[in-house]
């Protein structure tokens, strides 16, 4: 190997981060039940959110509190209090990178993270940078689009250098179980295309990897915390 020589990876881009705001929203405020083929980001500044989730209880959660809601998954977000008002910032992404997206779904999304928290503080400080830039005025609509860029890249790459922090302890399944889940996974991440028209069932996933909807179901939730 040349020591003289030290190659530079090549970078392409594949990161997509949208519909990022922050709001106040009066005690009693709920937004209608939906799903998103991205992830969506929620941060409580003020007040409680409750985020009901199918299949899951009623999660409610606080300032400086933080949830990541996983593709395709049906949810509710609602202010918990009928009479005081709340403020929460939220974003949604998402990436091309399939391990990436499997290590964030199977070991942060939908479940609620709190305040004191490694992950929520480094999510609530991104969210926070966000928002600061967005308001900078001093700056041209290329430096704000950059300077995002860099502070979710390197949320990013928290995420990828303590994933293993994160892991769920209470979840149990075998091997055979993670790999098959992920193959599903990647095969409805291939699927999701606008263009696409006719997406393939969950059941047609399961019988390409020659297994039936039933135990295909099961492993999914096993693994993701989702049935699909």
């Amino acid at each position: 190997m040349d020591k003289d020589f030290v190659a530079i990876p090549n970078l392409e881009s594949s990161i997509r981060l949208f519909g990022g705001h922050m709001r106040t929203v009066s005690g009693g405020w709920k937004f209608f039940g939906q799903q998103h083929q991205s992830f969506e980001l929620m941060c409580v500044v003020a007040g409680q959110q409750v985020t009901q989730i199918r299949n899951l209880p009623p999660m409610i959660y606080g300032p400086g509190e933080v949830l990541v809601i996983s593709p395709g998954t049906w949810h509710v977000n609602a202010n918990a209090s009928q009479n005081e008002p709340m403020t929460y910032i939220t974003c949604h992404f998402d990436m091309e990178n399939l391990n990436l997206k499997s290590e964030i779904i199977s070991n942060l999304a939908n479940s609620v993270f709190r305040a004191d928290s490694f992950f929520a503080k480094n999510a609530f400080k991104t969210s926070k940078q966000l928002i600061e830039i967005s308001e900078n005025t001093d700056l041209s609509e290329e430096e704000q689009r950059l300077k995002i860029q860099i502070i979710f890249l390197n949320f990013l790459l928290v995420i990828v250098h303590n994933i293993k922090k994160f892991k769920k302890v209470d979840v149990k399944y075998t091997d055979r179980e993670a790999q098959l889940a992920r193959s599903l996974a990647t095969l409805m991440a291939d699927n999701i295309k606008l263009d696409h028209p006719k997406m393939d069932s969950f059941e047609d996933n399961c019988q390409r990897l020659n297994i039936s909807a039933g135990y295909g179901h099961r492993i999914f939730k096993r693994v993701y915390g989702i049935t699909r």
